[in-house]
């Protein structure tokens, strides 16, 4: 057996006595085989055997008893733990390998974590740098598609509805206003010998008379009214929820503010003015009738002297 790693000999043990009868080793520091050893003997019935480990030192204290158990004496015997001592410098250098490893894996990992938030804050950068440009390419992508569109939808001299673009719109609200039973009125306008403008004063003369007409009209009208160039010289208005009484009300005010256009050019004035044909939803099936319908009363007005408004009401 062994205790505070070092041999205790049974054999000096029962050369110490023969007559040992039983040997118990009581603390759970000592490491035996075998717990119990009993001998033949004459004198000693029991002896224990106590051990206690202390820092620089280990103490065996070996009791004897006699018949029924009495305490007969007891030895004690101290050994240094020079073998503890040895472990304790074992387990010493055995930590300082264990903090050298954990510190040598702490750095490690710091150096992995390190490289891995550089390469993710590259990564990063590289992403929203590339996010900007996908931006900038969507944002330059949407102003050409509103330029397209303003191509496709807008007239390019005046800035109003081209044909095409007013047509569809107009019969959106034609079907509307027909499903709703509501009240709807369409304006035929042509500026009036506009073609002898062209020939007097030219071309460029005749754009800045097209601007400004329809620049007038646009600031007269509400939200929900739609205002487009048909052609030409040729423009139309859709009121929507107007009374017929109410539409011939708007184009003579409008008719009113195109009498005070003024364009100077050197040391002449042009002063313009436009006819009006004026219809209403009554009885009619689709848009382009209405249009025609209008069309029909401009002219009227045209025949009747120019500058004037023309409907169902005022025929003359």
């Amino acid at each position: 057996t062994y205790y505070a790693l070092k041999e205790l000999s049974l054999k000096k043990l029962k050369g110490f006595s023969k007559n040992f009868s039983e040997i118990n080793f009581i603390d759970e520091h000592i490491y035996s085989t075998n717990s119990n050893y009993k001998f033949n003997s004459l004198y000693f019935k029991k002896i224990e055997l106590h051990t206690n480990i202390e820092t620089t030192k280990v103490i065996n204290k070996i009791s004897f008893y006699g018949y029924k158990n009495k305490f007969l004496f007891s030895l004690e015997l101290s050994n240094d733990s020079i073998l503890i001592k040895e472990g304790k410098e074992t387990i010493t250098i055995f930590i300082i390998f264990v903090s050298i490893f954990l510190a040598l894996l702490f750095y490690i990992t710091y150096i992995y974590q390190k490289t891995v938030k550089k390469h993710n804050n590259e990564l990063e950068e590289k992403v929203e740098e590339r996010t900007h440009q996908i931006q900038s390419a969507l944002n330059e992508l949407e102003k050409v598609n509103l330029k397209l569109y303003d191509l496709a939808h807008t007239d390019f001299l005046t800035k109003t509805m081209n044909r095409r673009h007013f047509f569809m719109h107009a019969q959106n609200i034609f079907n509307i206003a027909k499903k709703n039973q509501k009240n709807l009125c369409v304006i035929m306008i042509d500026i009036d010998k506009f073609k002898q403008i062209n020939d007097n004063y030219g071309h460029d003369m005749g754009d800045r008379v097209l601007i400004s007409f329809s620049d007038c009209i646009k600031q007269h009208l509400n939200s929900e009214d739609i205002f487009g160039r048909l052609g030409g010289e040729e423009f139309a208005i859709v009121l929507n929820n107007y009374k017929l009484e109410d539409a011939i009300k708007k184009a003579e005010e409008l008719r009113n503010e195109i009498e005070k256009i003024q364009i100077y050019i050197k040391d002449d004035i042009i002063n313009i003015t436009a006819s009006f044909g004026i219809t209403d939803i009554k009885n009619m099936k689709n848009i382009d009738e209405m249009l025609q319908k209008a069309d029909t009363h401009l002219y009227s007005a045209k025949n009747s002297g120019r500058n004037r408004v023309r409907s169902r009401l005022n025929l003359i």
